[in-house]
């Protein structure tokens, strides 16, 4: 359940890669999320914050790597 700061994403990045972070409110439309694109990887845990989502009852996210 989302809090009152948004949805903490966290994940285990790996250096020479890049991250966008996407979210779906219907699993068809996927949009980037603000602070969640192009994150260069590291090689420990990553993470970033939904801050929009404080209380939506459904959304789904994914982590796209390049």
């Amino acid at each position: 359940m989302p809090g009152p700061g948004g949805v903490a994403l966290s994940w285990m990045g790996a250096a020479g890669w890049f991250y966008n972070v996407q979210y779906s409110d219907n699993l068809t439309d996927w949009h980037a999320l603000a602070n969640g694109s192009g994150l260069p990887g590291v090689d420990a845990v990553m993470s970033c914050t939904d801050t929009s989502n404080t209380g939506l009852p459904f959304r789904i996210y994914r982590i796209v790597a390049y």
